[in-house]
């Protein structure tokens, strides 16, 4: 806009503070009227030119005088005027604010086109690339764990261990090893001097849950759980020739489902025939039924230059909020879903879960991964989302196409909720005599 200059201050948006903080303290992005294109406008500074009346009284109206005590500050402060700060944002202007900028800032022949784009987008958008996260010294909070140290600068490992616990991380990767299987998280460790440091949101969405689990309440035991069939009907999922990855699915399915009815639990099948249930719909069904726990099964397929050469299980529990899927590149977070009410349950059910399947089927270990599946967002209890091995893989299939192989997926799986159910439950037995 070239008769306005973006400088700090107060904000006509609502916006997370926490995604737009500029150095020296300034806050959010104000746009000032009249002030005209110079670096010194950016702290607030009336630049030469400007008749001497208006440097005398300062800036000329409240949202400018705002912005100038930022930036008075900012110099108190730094001592120096801050250099050129790009802040990448993607900004869709709201209709109020459309309407005052095609009134008092746009020129007559762009007006047209702004109008249009203005009624495209009458609900305001403000979207703002993810902030770097905060970290959180691993050597202090393992001291509070009661966990020793020990660093391995040869092997850019650290080990963190007790007689029941043993995690290793690897600088620069977001891998894990829990207890011999691994665990992704969203950020990489990092170093800095002789500290090593883990995201807070990593240390408090998975290290905290998985050293020290949450109990279920006594009065709540679990009894029911939701199964549900990958894909169905017009939808058959992963292909591999013939093999189509909605039959394995409810075959695997039809296979837990009596292990699970034998070990006392309630069974609910979200579905038992070839038919396509919506995403939404399986939260729903599952929801409806008041089910404990939601599994989901799946099978996975690659479709790179080699697709023969990937191979493993893979464990899926939600994404917490603010959090990155493991699976985003791009780092952007995300926003509270319903299924976030469960967090702690969600870390523990898929590595429970995991640690079964990888044991029992010694297939490669592609970690308990996160992501914000659909049906997973919806749950109003602990889900997992499974996915049991390539069916672009041929030792994968070999596994998945035999009624043996699918009997050990199943046991294994139904090893992982009653594991699950005792972690939980935990010490309930005995207060309960």
């Amino acid at each position: 806009v070239h008769r306005g200059q973006w400088v700090p201050g107060k904000t006509p948006f609502r916006m997370p503070r926490r995604q737009h903080l500029l150095p020296g303290g300034q806050a959010g992005l104000a746009f000032v009227r009249h002030a005209r294109f110079h670096p010194a406008n950016a702290m607030g500074e009336i630049p030469e030119g400007v008749p001497r009346r208006r440097r005398a009284s300062g800036l000329t109206n409240t949202r400018q005088r705002a912005a100038g005590r930022l930036g008075q500050k900012a110099i108190q402060s730094g001592g120096k005027r801050p250099q050129t700060v790009r802040v990448k944002v993607y900004f869709i202007y709201c209709f109020p604010f459309g309407r005052w900028l095609l009134s008092h800032a746009l020129s007559p022949g762009m007006r047209s086109v702004w109008w249009i784009s203005l009624w495209l987008c009458s609900w305001g958008l403000l979207r703002a690339k993810e902030v770097a996260p905060n970290y959180t010294d691993l050597g202090q909070w393992a001291r509070t764990a009661e966990l020793e140290t020990r660093p391995n600068y040869a092997n850019r490992t650290l080990l963190l261990t007790n007689e029941w616990t043993r995690i290793e991380f690897k600088l620069d990767t977001a891998r894990v090893d829990m207890d011999g299987f691994e665990v992704r998280l969203s950020h990489p460790i990092r170093k800095q001097g002789a500290h090593w440091q883990i995201a807070t949101r990593d240390l408090e969405t998975v290290l905290v849950p998985l050293t020290r689990p949450p109990k279920r309440h006594p009065g709540r035991p679990i009894k029911v759980i939701a199964l549900g069939a990958g894909h169905g009907g017009n939808d058959p999922g992963n292909l591999a020739g013939p093999k189509r990855e909605k039959t394995y699915t409810l075959a695997l399915a039809r296979a837990i489902r009596p292990l699970l009815e034998k070990a006392g639990f309630k069974v609910v099948m979200i579905r038992d025939d070839d038919l396509r249930v919506e995403l939404e719909d399986r939260a729903e069904r599952a929801n409806l039924a008041r089910a404990d726990l939601f599994v989901s099964v799946h099978f996975n397929g690659f479709s790179g230059s080699n697709p023969g050469a990937v191979s493993g299980v893979e464990t899926y529990c939600l994404t917490p909020s603010g959090c990155s899927s493991s699976n985003d590149s791009e780092k952007n977070g995300g926003p509270w879903a319903r299924g976030n009410k469960t967090d702690r349950e969600n870390i523990n059910l898929a590595y429970c879960i995991h640690r079964a399947v990888v044991d029992e089927m010694e297939l490669p270990d592609r970690g308990v991964r996160r992501a914000r599946f659909k049906e997973l967002t919806l749950l109003d209890m602990p889900g997992v989302l499974v996915e049991g091995g390539y069916l672009t893989n041929d030792h994968d299939v070999s596994l998945i196409d035999s009624a043996r192989g699918r009997s050990r997926y199943a046991r294994a799986i139904a090893d992982g909720i009653l594991a699950y159910k005792r972690l939980v439950e935990r010490g309930q037995a005995e207060e309960g005599k």
